[in-house]
């Protein structure tokens, strides 16, 4: 009965605006200066460096990927939860770049014949705490 009554509904207000008033930009890598680049690379490595607190574990972004990564993966939630993933460091304006661009100064993939580690660029032998030490790594596959 009730879509019956719906005409009579009074009209709800709408306060939006259908134009983004202050859209952020996001800059692709290579239209960054080379300051900028190594900025950027010199802020991730004193991240990195910085004394691990389990208090706030939950709020690394790779702690969270990682410890939900059976429970995501393979399941119907994998698209919202990867869409929410990436929005997390939009909110930080972080720029597009490309790992597989060895010109790019973020090393490119990792070598095949030394376990797949980064040897060139800002994140040679870049080493990570998480989930137990070791060096970055860069190796896509076309299947998990």
């Amino acid at each position: 009965m009730a879509p019956f009554l719906s005409p009579l509904a009074p009209p709800v207000p709408h306060d939006y605006t259908s134009e983004c008033l202050n859209p952020t930009v996001r800059k692709d890598w290579r239209t960054l200066s080379g300051a900028e680049r190594t900025g950027w690379i010199s802020a991730v490595k004193c991240l990195a460096n910085m004394p691990h607190n389990t208090s706030v574990a939950r709020l690394n972004m790779t702690f969270v990927h990682n410890d939900l990564i059976e429970i995501i993966h393979g399941t119907g939630l994998f698209f919202p939860w990867h869409r929410h993933h990436l929005h997390v460091p939009d909110l930080e304006n972080v720029f597009f770049w490309s790992d597989s661009d060895p010109e790019s100064g973020l090393g490119g993939w990792g070598n095949p014949d030394a376990d797949i580690q980064v040897e060139g660029g800002g994140f040679a032998r870049f080493k990570l705490a998480y989930p137990s030490p070791h060096n970055l790594r860069r190796h896509f596959r076309v299947r998990p």
